[in-house]
């Protein structure tokens, strides 16, 4: 084990003293994480569900008696809503990025007609 005692991402292992968590909130101040941002970044929906409900069986059978105060399935929405929330900003990134990238072309374009000229 690299780090006795620490828990770890659900999908490379590694403890949370080594890699920064991904939190899921399902209330307004309550969340939880499975994965490292690394994880979240670079796995698919279904992927980041599996990890999430592996966590939420884990913390269910500890909480015993007590209960969650939320269902898997609340839980698993909430990791689909930010999932969706970020591949949006991703694609929003990318397109002005694409943007940009066009409107660098179009004057490089226009100076080299200017000195054709």
């Amino acid at each position: 084990m690299i780090s006795p005692g620490f828990g770890y991402c659900m999908k490379c292992k590694l403890p949370w003293n080594h890699c920064e968590s991904k939190s899921i909130m399902y209330s307004h101040s309550s969340g939880t994480f499975a994965t490292c941002q690394y994880c979240w970044d670079h796995s698919s929906l279904d992927e980041l569900k599996s990890c999430y409900s592996m966590v939420y069986s884990e913390q269910y059978r500890q909480s015993g008696k007590l209960g969650m105060g939320h269902t898997r399935q609340h839980l698993l929405d909430c990791v689909e809503r930010d999932y969706k929330k970020e591949d949006v900003v991703l694609r929003r990134k990318q397109k002005i990025n694409s943007i940009k990238h066009r409107t660098k072309k179009n004057r490089h374009n226009n100076v080299t007609l200017l000195r054709q000229n």
